[in-house]
C-alpha cells in the first residue's frame, strides 16, 4: 500500500499554510529527506 493517496492531501496544505521562505525551506528538506524512504 503506498501512502500517497494520504500523504499528497497534506503536503499541499503545509505548502499553502507555509507561506514564510524559512519554513517553505523546512518542508522542501523535509521532502527530500523523506522521498528516498517513500520510494526506496
Amino acid at each position: 500500500m503506498s501512502i500517497w493517496p494520504y500523504a499528497i492531501p497534506g503536503v499541499l496544505t503545509l505548502s499553502e499554510t507555509a507561506s514564510a521562505p524559512r519554513t517553505q525551506h523546512i518542508v522542501a528538506w523535509v521532502l527530500v529527506c523523506i522521498l528516498p524512504v517513500v520510494i526506496g
